[in-house]
Formats: structure tokens, C-alpha cells, sequence
């Protein structure tokens, strides 16, 4: 870390002038223990990247946090160059934890040993500000620190913004007066010449926060077949555990209430040897309009392996035609339920995509074309 200031200030008046200053002889770097399994609090490790030094590329120094479950993430600076004309030294880190909401303050002004000064309780933020989940830490003209918040209180959706004042940081307020229809929040950054800021957009915190679920049945099927190419007794080993627990509740986590995907990746997997097929009992009481998406799957089945593929190709035609009328209003109507997040978050999320039926009716017109001996059209054909 380079604490040298311009004109008094904490940071450099242009990419220029900062090119021009003594390299950086530390980096901070958040460290994870969250969602090891290890019932450790997350640290900020402190990595020596001065070439003369003898532990140059070494972990010097580990500032552990004082909670266990904090999932560190982004983290910023008080001062820097982006707010060049404040008065503070850039001397203090903002550390927020994604899960924990909390906000830590890091003393830095011992470059090598940063030690923390105060933590801002997540439930404190929640009940001042009506948020949680903090993600990206910028400093801002006017001496105060902006955080983007992924969540409400309750850890849906809208966020917003959360200020501290960078003097003594305490919480100020929320940044926007009026979120303008904001739905997400994610990352952003701003250009005070042009008083203007840009966000972007990632989801709710109920939605995301427990993460990825390798059990899942899409998503095994999807493993065999990057598998079946790569690692053939690898594959072979998973649809053998695979088969037999296509009925087990426990492996039905995105699909639940939304087997179209699974459905379709049956002939996929058995055209690569491993013949599974979704329990009737999770065909049943589908959401409106997901019928003809399930049929269009089985149809697809049978032609490409061949079973009854006469039949299965005209009755493919009759309900390609059917989902073609009237400009495929009934795809832009009531699209395929494509996945659902862990049904017991708190709120459900569900996701539906019209260009995945597109898509799928286009492909299955094309393979429909190619078996009855016709070709399918060329691309720009017709217009």
C-alpha cells in the first residue's frame, strides 16, 4: 500500500500522476472458511508483493474476523483517488460480510499488520437503513463511504445503497432517494465528472444464498454428459448410482415442480447409454401450459431412438404446428418452466424462458424435417 497523498489528499489526480508513485508493497486478499465446513471466522490475509523482500509472495500477516459465517466478499477503501480532493488518509478498509451483513472496519495504518476498530452489526443496518447484504464498497466525493446492497431487510428484493460517513463511519443514510424501479443490485461505479452512476444486476440474497447443489438430477445429468465424452467408467459409475434414485425426493431440488429439463435430457443420456427416465408421479399437476413442452420432449425421445418413429414424427409435426400458430403465442403466452430455485428459500423463484422454447421448436422442426427425408431450410431462407 502506497499512503502517499496528492495535494493532501488520499489518492492521485489522474491514471498519470499514479503511475509515477512506488509500486504497492501489500495486497489484501479476503480469505474464506465459510462453506468449508470449517467452523472458522474468515480473515483478510495480507500478501508480501515487494520483490525485496525476503518473504516477497508469502502470507505475512492473517486479520481474522471476530465472527464465524461472515462469507467475506468485495471490500473498498475510505479515501482514494476517486474522491482525491478529501482531507482523510487512505488508512482504513471496508470489509462487509455477504451472508452476516456486518461491516468491518480495518485499521491499515500499519500496512503489514491491519487490525480491526469497530464492526457495524448487520441487524443494526437492517433496522437504520431496511437492507442487507453487502457486496461492493466504493469511496465517494463528500467524505463518505457507498456500499451497494443486495437485499431488504428480509433478504429479498429490491436493495439499494447503504452510506457511511468515511470520518467516523457511522451509518448516514440510504444513497438513492427514489430507486427508479432498481428490481436487482450488484456491482456499480460512478463518474463524478459526469455525476453519474452505473449498476448491474444479480438477485435477491434468498435466492442465491445457499448456493449450488451438486445432487440435483439436472444437474447429474448434465455431469454424466461431460462425462460420457471425457471419462466413460466415470460416467458409467454415475448412471448406475444415477438409475435407481430417479424416484428419490432428495435429488429433485431445481425440478421439483419443473421437470422439462430433466424430461428432455432423457434421450440425450440415452443416446450416450444410460437409459433414465423422470417417475410419472413428476408429470402430474404441472403448472398451466406445460403439457405440450413435456410432450414435445417425449416425442423427441421416441423419434430419435427410434421407437415408433413414424408415429412419433407426425404426432411432433401436429404439435410443432400447434405451437406455430398465431406467431407462437402460445410459446410467448406460457413459455417452458425451465427451473426453480430451493423450494423451501424464502420467496420461491421460478424461471421461464421463451427462447428456450424457441429454440427447442426450431431444433425439433429441423430434426423432424431431416427424418422424414426432407432438408430443413437454410438460414435466411424465405425471407
Amino acid at each position: 500500500m502506497n499512503a502517499e497523498a496528492h495535494d493532501g489528499g488520499p489518492g492521485y489526480a489522474s491514471p498519470e500522476v499514479a503511475r509515477h508513485q512506488p509500486p504497492e508493497r501489500f495486497v489484501y486478499v479476503a480469505s474464506l472458511y465459510e462453506g468449508t465446513g470449517i467452523d472458522r471466522p474468515d480473515f483478510i490475509a495480507v500478501v508480501d508483493v515487494d520483490p525485496e523482500s525476503a518473504t516477497y509472495g508469502q502470507i505475512v500477516n492473517r486479520t481474522e474476523m471476530p465472527n464465524v459465517g461472515d462469507e467475506l466478499h468485495h471490500f473498498g477503501w475510505n479515501a482514494c483517488s476517486s474522491a482525491c480532493h478529501s482531507q482523510l488518509q487512505r488508512d482504513t478498509m471496508i470489509v462487509p460480510g455477504l451472508r452476516s451483513s456486518r461491516i468491518h472496519i480495518i485499521d491499515v495504518s500499519d500496512p503489514r499488520a491491519p487490525r480491526i476498530k469497530d464492526v457495524i452489526e448487520g441487524e443494526e443496518i437492517k433496522e437504520k437503513l431496511g437492507l442487507s447484504a453487502p457486496h461492493t464498497v466504493h469511496c465517494m466525493p463528500g467524505d463518505i463511504v457507498t456500499i451497494s446492497m443486495l437485499g431488504d431487510a428480509d433478504g429479498n428484493a429490491p436493495g439499494g445503497f447503504a452510506v457511511l460517513d468515511a470520518r467516523d463511519f457511522s451509518i448516514a443514510e440510504r444513497w438513492e432517494r427514489d430507486a427508479g424501479g432498481i428490481e436487482f443490485m450488484y456491482d456499480f461505479w460512478y463518474q463524478p465528472r459526469q455525476n453519474a452512476l452505473v449498476t448491474s444486476e444479480w438477485g435477491a440474497p434468498n435466492t442465491f444464498k445457499d448456493g449450488f447443489n451438486p445432487a440435483d438430477v439436472a444437474v447429474q445429468m448434465h455431469i454424466y454428459l461431460f462425462l460420457a465424452s471425457r471419462h466413460p467408467d466415470a460416467a458409467r459409475s454415475l448412471c448406475d448410482a444415477l438409475r435407481p434414485r430417479m424416484e428419490d425426493d432428495r435429488i429433485w431440488v431445481y425440478y421439483e415442480v419443473a421437470p422439462f429439463i430433466p424430461r428432455l435430457r432423457e434421450v440425450d443420456l440415452a443416446l450416450r447409454g444410460c437409459a433414465v427416465r423422470v417417475p410419472e408421479r413428476r408429470l402430474r399437476g404441472q403448472p398451466a401450459g406445460q403439457v405440450p413442452y413435456l410432450e414435445l420432449a417425449e416425442l423427441r425421445r421416441r423419434l430419435l431412438m427410434k421407437e415408433d418413429g413414424a408415429a412419433a414424427r407426425d404426432s411432433l409435426r401436429v404439435l410443432l404446428a400447434r405451437l406455430a400458430r398465431d406467431g407462437f403465442a402460445a410459446i410467448e403466452r406460457q413459455p417452458p418452466l425451465v427451473y426453480h430455485n430451493d423450494l423451501t428459500a424464502t420467496p420461491p423463484h421460478f424461471h421461464w424462458s421463451a427462447d428456450i422454447g424457441y429454440a427447442l421448436w426450431l431444433r425439433s422442426y429441423v430434426e423432424t424435417q431431416r427424418r422424414s427425408g426432407q432438408s430443413a431450410p437454410r438460414a435466411g431462407a424465405g425471407r
